[in-house]
């Protein structure tokens, strides 16, 4: 334990020393999969809400890495609880979690391009998710499942409606 490098070493002390090398090579292998993958499935979406004005694909990149992250933080906060078996935050603790989730939704749809005015519907699905995981009441399931008709809806209109139909010919 003690020949390791300082940054490898675990101990009581030492919380996250010892993870510190897997999380950075998660997190770069995460950019790299999203660069190769994500990035061009992203930028296809894009294409459909905003031509040819796509934003770069590192900024892409650092939201959806973002949208993750928040993601991340939100399954290890759901449910938490402190050394007392009491909830953290106390009885924010749902808005809290709802709000970690809306923050992953916002940046999931800013990673895939959607313009500010469809911001939003992924941020409501997941409020509806988490409302909807913290009292299993039925018609919370109802937000969601209307979020995503809302959804596919504005993207057949953005697809179909709003493309120019003349064609000019040189």
């Amino acid at each position: 334990k003690s020949s390791l490098p300082i940054i490898l070493r675990s101990g009581k002390n030492l919380t996250l020393r010892g993870a510190f090398l897997p999380i950075v090579f998660s997190l770069v292998s995460s950019i790299a999969f999203q660069q190769r993958y994500i990035v061009p499935v992203s930028e296809s979406v894009s294409f459909l809400f905003n031509g040819h004005n796509a934003q770069p694909s590192i900024l892409t990149s650092f939201y959806l890495t973002s949208s993750t992250s928040a993601l991340v933080v939100a399954l290890w906060f759901f449910k938490r609880k402190n050394q007392n078996g009491e909830f953290l935050c106390g009885e924010y603790h749902e808005d809290v979690f709802q709000l970690i989730l809306a923050a992953c939704g916002a940046l999931f749809a800013l990673g895939f391009g959607l313009p500010l005015k469809l911001v939003p519907l992924p941020t409501l699905m997941l409020l509806g998710f988490a409302i909807y995981l913290s009292t299993r009441m039925l018609r919370f399931f109802a937000v969601i499942v209307f979020t995503i008709f809302i959804s596919i809806s504005f993207l057949v209109q953005y697809r179909f409606i709003y493309i120019p139909k003349t064609v000019k010919v040189a």
